[in-house]
């Protein structure tokens, strides 16, 4: 079935009785009581964890005035009062779980949200009823990395990596205003299988962003590519790697072919990535230099065919060479 995405939809007074809501996803989508679900088919989608919640403290009052009670404590009470009761030991065990679940998703504190996700995530009892949750939780607050990183962790975790609608709700998340919110949605995209439309989809933002997105962008195609990539598009000083479209100098280029030859040399740090490595032999102007240059220039030049254009500009090659570099407007 293919995904309903939602996104920025405001539903309040909107009446979907008997509507087909399966598999529904968004970010920042807005209802509330006002929203008429009757009959709706929330099977999969962001609306079916609360949808059932509901539906579970309406029929039960024992549960409905308990959860109003232990809502009315700080974060510290409720986290306590999830891991007491909670365990098989706990006095109201039997009906903690739902309790927690809506504490949860009542919580607006990163900490407690991510601390009740922690609780809840292996006590739900299938991966149906856990993709809801965390679908519904990353649509409640898409710009709280603390609560998407989470969330994406348990997602891999649980092999929903592949799953459509989670990648079309990780992708949506690549236009938040959270730097880190959109870091963890490119890595969890790009570290599993993009297609080519995704990978469209990202470089695209990326070149319309600017510096961050952009060395973002080339840093997860890179490690795709592998370390001798990852090596060759940072800076050999700083160690960031260049955004896209970036002017790079001659000097640049040379002193990436000599940490690259050092790297390789090193006899004591060969089990680390390249780019970790700090000890190696010495070089010196040499041929060897030079032929190691005209290798990342290879490089760079595959990298066109991923959208990335590294530009090089000539300067002599000098002792007291200097880093830098220019991004072009």
């Amino acid at each position: 079935m293919p995904t309903f995405d939602l996104t920025n939809a405001d539903l309040r007074g909107f009446d979907l009785t008997g509507a087909d809501l399966r598999e529904a996803i968004g970010i920042r989508v807005v209802w509330d009581r006002t929203t008429v679900f009757d009959g709706a088919d929330l099977d999969g989608s962001i609306f079916a964890a609360k949808a059932r919640l509901d539906n579970y403290f309406e029929s039960d009052e024992r549960a409905r005035r308990l959860l109003t009670t232990v809502a009315r404590g700080g974060w510290v009470e409720q986290i306590e009062w999830a891991g007491k009761n909670l365990s098989s030991s706990g006095k109201y065990h039997d009906i903690a779980l739902p309790i927690v679940e809506e504490l949860f998703y009542r919580a607006v504190e990163p900490f407690l949200k991510a601390e009740l996700m922690r609780y809840i995530a292996p006590r739900l009892g299938s991966d149906k009823a856990l993709r809801e949750m965390l679908l519904t939780a990353i649509s409640d607050q898409p710009d709280t990395a603390t609560l998407v990183r989470s969330a994406a962790n348990l997602l891999k975790r649980h092999g929903m990596a592949r799953d459509a609608a989670v990648r079309q709700i990780m992708l949506s998340l690549i236009d938040s205003p959270n730097n880190g919110v959109r870091e963890i949605a490119v890595q969890f995209i790009m570290r599993a299988r993009p297609t080519a439309s995704e990978i469209d989809t990202i470089r695209e933002k990326a070149r319309a962003e600017g510096s961050h997105f952009g060395g973002l962008f080339v840093a997860e195609t890179a490690r795709r590519l592998g370390d001798d990539y990852d090596l060759v598009t940072r800076d050999p000083e700083s160690n960031a790697t260049f955004p896209l479209d970036t002017m790079i100098s001659s000097q640049i280029r040379y002193l990436i072919a000599r940490r690259w030859l050092r790297a390789e040399s090193s006899q004591h740090e060969d089990s680390l990535p390249l780019v970790q490595r700090r000890r190696g032999l010495s070089y010196a102007n040499t041929k060897k230099i030079e032929q190691r240059a005209t290798q990342v220039q290879a490089m760079w030049d595959k990298l066109a065919d991923y959208g990335i254009h590294f530009q090089v500009f000539n300067e002599p090659i000098q002792a007291g060479l200097t880093i830098g570099y220019e991004i072009k407007n």
